[in-house]
């Protein structure tokens, strides 16, 4: 029962009175193979939300039976397609095609895994490249003013805004929808570097508002929201409750 390709040896080995008697053993191995080339991936820096030029690597099968590809699986911001089909004949090779689409600022790591019935499966090939370009990135995520009174204006609220990538990004618009105002200017925002905006809100009638603050500029995934919300009253009492 052989558990690795070419030649086997062994014996048997009968204990009896005297020198032991040895019988020897010899088999031979055959099993499918799988080999890469290359056997790793490095993608150049790449502009986030954009796909990069396909990279290819070759899978072979050099061992003695014929390979069968249970699956050919991929991680990470990568895309593949491949020209293998269920199996793989001996001393012959496929393609797989690879793709790299970073959505997310740095290093970038992924893996092509191929599933079979060659002996030490899964294999893989190691993938990594890195995202550039302007990454938005707003703190907080939402805006909730709670109750204000109709017809007045509550205390202002800030939305932080962060260049997380490792271009300049440049704003074009920043707009406020609903019974929200905002104040404050951002036009280029550097590498680290952050805006503040100052967000108002001033319901016209009762009842719950909505809006948003959407931002345009030069990062992936533009144009940018963060929600507003809040309440609309026509009476508040302050305090709202009282202690004795």
């Amino acid at each position: 029962a052989p558990t690795a390709r070419g030649t086997r040896a062994g014996a048997i080995t009968i204990d009896m009175q005297g020198p032991p008697h040895i019988i020897m053993l010899s088999g031979g191995g055959l099993a499918p193979t799988i080999t890469f080339s290359p056997t790793s991936l490095l993608f150049a820096s790449q502009a986030f939300g954009t796909a990069s030029a396909p990279q290819n690597v070759v899978l072979a099968n050099q061992g003695d039976l014929e390979l069968a590809i249970n699956s050919i699986s991929i991680t990470g911001d990568y895309s593949r397609t491949h020209d293998c089909g269920a199996t793989l004949p001996v001393n012959e090779f496929c393609t797989i095609s690879v793709a790299f689409t970073p959505v997310l600022p740095g290093t970038r790591n992924g893996a092509i895994t191929v599933s079979s019935n060659a002996i030490g499966s899964p294999h893989t090939v190691a993938l990594s490249g890195s995202g550039s370009g302007p990454f938005f990135f707003a703190t907080p995520l939402s805006l909730a003013f709670g109750n204000q009174v109709i017809n007045t204006t509550s205390a202002p609220k800030n939305v932080t805004l962060r260049n997380s990538g490792t271009v300049a990004m440049t704003i074009t618009d920043i707009s406020a929808s609903g019974e929200f105002s905002r104040s404050g200017s951002c036009t280029t925002i550097n590498p680290g570097a952050t805006c503040i905006i100052t967000v108002a809100f001033t319901p016209s009638s009762v009842g719950l508002k909505t809006g948003l603050l959407t931002i345009t500029d030069s990062a992936f995934g533009s144009p940018h929201v963060v929600p507003l919300s809040g309440f609309g009253v026509d009476v508040v009492f302050s305090p709202s409750s009282l202690n004795f």
